[in-house]
């Protein structure tokens, strides 16, 4: 009976270490496809985030958010004794109001609407 010679533990190591290099350039490669499709996916919404801002009433509605924004930490930072003003709910309002208009923005092309370089051209 012959008996099997049993590798040596280099040879052993050698094996492993093969396994591991066949199964890091496969994860490598998974991580390559994965790459690409969340890069095309930020171009376009890259591209998206350009034409609303390029849109003049999506403009309009950013620059009033922030406005909203700014007065309402203002009234905010009298309540927190930064300011001095009498009008306590209205910080609360004018954020909520401006943080409705900003998200309103963003989210107008995703709900299906078309946007004003659309309707013109």
């Amino acid at each position: 009976m012959v008996e099997k010679k049993k590798p040596s533990w280099e040879d052993q190591f050698e094996e492993k270490m093969k396994e591991v290099e066949a199964r890091l350039e496969e994860i490598g490669k998974k991580v390559e496809e994965k790459g690409e499709v969340f890069g095309k996916r930020v171009e376009e919404k890259a591209k998206t985030f350009e034409k609303k801002i390029d849109a003049k009433d999506h403009g309009h509605h950013l620059f009033w958010g922030i406005v909203l924004l700014a007065i309402g930490f203002v009234w905010l930072g009298n309540n927190l004794d930064w300011f001095r003003y009498d009008i306590p709910w209205v910080p609360v309002g004018l954020i909520a109001g401006g943080i409705y208009l900003i998200l309103r923005n963003w989210e107008k092309d995703e709900t299906g609407k078309e946007d004003n370089s659309q309707k013109k051209g």
